[in-house]
């Protein structure tokens, strides 16, 4: 069991990294625009729902 847990654990770490760095790439490009957040913040799941639900509903006052 703890095997499959740090397996897991070792996924989802890496899905976040490859997730910041395709974030990275297109702020670089000016696709997608900064945000305000410490990159601390973005490493919390919650911090990450939050910032989808702001784009939500940022896309709905438009």
């Amino acid at each position: 069991m703890a095997r499959h847990k740090k397996i897991e654990r070792r996924r989802e770490l890496d899905r976040r990294r490859r997730r910041r760095r395709k974030r990275l790439k297109l702020r670089a490009r000016g696709l997608l625009p900064e945000s305000g957040n410490s990159p601390q913040a973005k490493a919390e799941p919650k911090a990450e729902a939050a910032e989808l639900t702001e784009e939500k509903s940022s896309e709905v006052t438009e």
